[in-house]
């Protein structure tokens, strides 16, 4: 009945409390209201990536600009989640008609702060 697809434009003026350039310089993350969203650099395209009850922090690019890493309190735990593309022609984040979001680290300790090895094979991150 597409009540599934409807699209809600929100303003995001304000309360952003930490932002990181991808790799390329072609794309910003930032965290809003607890939320992830990815803005074009060049235009006026934004996605929100995260849309979730909990909060969403400390975000970070792999170095290869595919993915986005960050923490995510998830039942009253913080873990470290990643966003993908899934479209392999979708080159950006901020028009990806597709993300696929998976916890990348998620014990029953809290983990946040995630950081990418400089190779993007590994994470180092605060237990």
């Amino acid at each position: 009945d597409g009540r599934e697809g409807v699209v809600k434009n929100m303003p995001v003026a304000g309360n952003i409390t930490e932002f990181a350039m991808s790799p390329d310089g072609k794309e910003m993350a930032f965290v809003a209201r607890g939320e992830v969203y990815v803005s074009s650099v060049d235009g006026n395209m934004t996605k929100r990536i995260t849309n979730t009850p909990q909060q969403e922090r400390m975000l970070t690019w792999s170095p290869d600009g595919k993915r986005l890493i960050y923490a995510a309190e998830r039942n009253g735990n913080w873990d470290i989640y990643q966003t993908t593309r899934v479209r392999k022609e979708e080159p950006y984040f901020f028009n990806a008609t597709l993300l696929k979001e998976e916890p990348l680290i998620a014990t029953a300790a809290d983990e946040f702060q995630p950081k990418c090895s400089p190779d993007g094979k590994e994470v180092a991150y605060v237990e």
